[in-house]
């Protein structure tokens, strides 16, 4: 089950992404979902700042810190286009969800230009090895 959701993860962060990118096994010296092998937070958090500098397709972003005083960090992967785009679909995904003030035109206007954005962080803890 372990190297379904490593496999997974990978293959969704590897999506579309040029052959000059990194791969996770250059970058972390063993292919993920290897035995005996798990990549821990930082590693992971690099090779997800690497990939943000490598490609267009991915972009990190900082949340602000967490109560022990790191920093939270979240990943947007999709198209090269899209993530040129983002605060415009963050601004349609804004107007949605208040629905104030928009018209049922608007509103239907508003879905067809927009973009679904999809949120996953497995709901683990840091020191977990898989997903609840």
């Amino acid at each position: 089950m372990k190297r379904l959701y490593f496999t997974t993860i990978i293959a969704l962060l590897t999506f579309s992404i040029n052959a000059q990118i990194t791969t996770p096994q250059k970058y972390l010296g063993y292919s993920p979902g290897d035995d005996f092998h798990l990549a821990t937070y930082e590693q992971l958090s690099g090779y997800l700042e690497l990939l943000s500098q490598e490609s267009d397709k991915v972009k990190m972003f900082d949340m602000g810190p967490t109560t022990e005083g790191r920093r939270m960090k979240y990943v947007v992967i999709s198209s090269a286009e899209n993530v040129s785009n983002l605060d415009k679909y963050k601004e349609i995904a804004r107007k949605l969800s208040l629905v104030r003030g928009l018209s049922k035109a608007e509103a239907k206007k508003l879905a067809a230009e927009g973009k679904a954005i999809v949120w996953i962080d497995s709901g683990i803890h840091s020191t977990e090895t898989s997903p609840s």
